[in-house]
Order: structure tokens, then C-alpha cells, then sequence
């Protein structure tokens, strides 16, 4: 909702993103052509509903393949990207998980960039949700990163938490993308030491790999 100049009235605007699947088919409009199941393809012109021509309709599934392409193509980018990092910073030879997500609708334009808060809150939210995931025996993902997890730095159109460049305890990254993008590459070969304590009293050490 936004205000007018004059106070009084305020106006809502809403941004419908266009949808992946585009064109759509449709039964058709008189009764004979849906008796003979014939489709048509409609789309929005300014403030009407138009019908597309065959050429249109050619060039309609042309830009969904091609949609779907880029896709494909920002997770390949974002994985690499990942993978280049590790590379860089992995100080022994381990294992790692890298897993990327991205939404299939583009973020809509009006709407503001993840603040610092909301990260904070859903980087803490993620971390609290995977340690709480039943018949969990072995720390979450993001176990071990500290306060550096709640404490993400500003990047690139992104918030990211990391402890790769940092020696401490183990080594991840968490990526909030300002269009939705959401990255992880975190050390599975760390191992989280418990200490519990035997009938003699003594402390013997547990290795948990994750």
C-alpha cells in the first residue's frame, strides 16, 4: 500500500510476474470448436484479451524454452561458483554438500531487498529447523558456523554468512540472494566432538560426522 501526496487515499499495487509455463491453451470459444476440442492461446494486450497466431504461438514456446534454459544455466553458474570457492579455500581433502535453490517465478519488482534483520531471522529460523528435523542423529548443515551464521555481510545483490576464510571450527556457506536465490556449500567431513562422561568419571570423546 502507498499513500497519494494528499494523505487521504492510499493505492495498492500488485505485480503479477508472468508465468513460466506461458502460452497456455484453451478450450476454444464457440460451442463447435469445443465440441471439436480445438484450442486457442490467449494473451494480455494492455487492458484486453487478445488471441495469438500461429507465428506468435511459435515464438511463445521458443521464449518458454528459452526461460527455461536460463534457469538451468543461473543454478550451473551458482553451483560453479561454489565449487570454485571450495576449491579455493579447502585446506585438506573432504567431502561437501552444495545444494542450490531458485524460485521458478522471478521476486516481483516492487518488492524491497531482503533487509539485514530479515536475514538474520532467516538464516536463524533454517539453522533452528534443521536441528530439530525428527530421527536427526548427525548436526544439521549449518551446525558449527557460530555467529557468523547470524551475522551475514553484505555481497553482491546477497547476504552471505561464511567461515571459509576464517579458521574456525567448520567450514560453510549460506548465500540469501536479493531475487530469491538460495546457496549452501558446507564441510560434511567435519565432525562435531561430544564429550560425555563414563561411570569412572572420566570424559571420553564421541566424533559425529555430519
Amino acid at each position: 500500500m502507498f499513500p497519494l501526496t494528499d494523505g487521504a487515499t492510499t493505492l495498492l499495487v500488485v505485480d503479477v510476474p508472468a508465468s513460466e509455463m506461458a502460452p497456455h491453451l484453451v478450450h476454444g470459444r464457440s460451442d463447435k470448436e469445443k465440441e471439436q476440442q480445438a484450442f486457442t492461446v490467449p494473451y494480455r494486450d494492455r487492458d484486453h484479451t487478445a488471441w495469438m497466431a500461429e507465428h506468435q504461438i511459435e515464438r511463445a514456446y521458443r521464449d518458454r524454452f528459452t526461460r527455461t534454459d536460463r534457469a538451468e544455466e543461473a543454478l550451473r553458474q551458482h553451483s560453479d561458483f561454489l565449487t570454485k570457492t571450495i576449491t579455493a579455500h579447502a585446506s585438506k581433502p573432504s567431502a561437501w554438500l552444495v545444494a542450490v535453490a531458485r524460485p521458478t517465478r522471478p521476486y516481483p519488482h516492487g518488492a524491497p531487498p531482503l533487509n539485514l534483520d530479515e536475514a538474520r531471522y532467516l538464516l536463524g529460523c533454517a539453522e533452528e529447523r534443521g536441528s530439530k528435523l525428527p530421527t536427526r542423529r548427525t548436526p544439521g548443515p549449518m551446525t558449527g558456523m557460530g555467529v557468523a551464521l547470524i551475522n551475514p555481510r553484505p555481497g553482491l545483490r546477497r547476504w552471505v554468512s561464511s567461515t571459509m576464510e576464517i579458521d574456525y571450527n567448520r567450514n560453510s556457506m549460506v548465500e540469501l540472494h536479493h531475487d530469491g536465490t538460495v546457496t549452501l556449500a558446507t564441510n560434511v567431513s567435519w565432525r562435531l566432538a561430544l564429550f560425555t562422561r563414563t561411570g569412572s568419571g572420566s570424559l571420553s570423546v564421541e566424533h559425529h560426522a555430519e
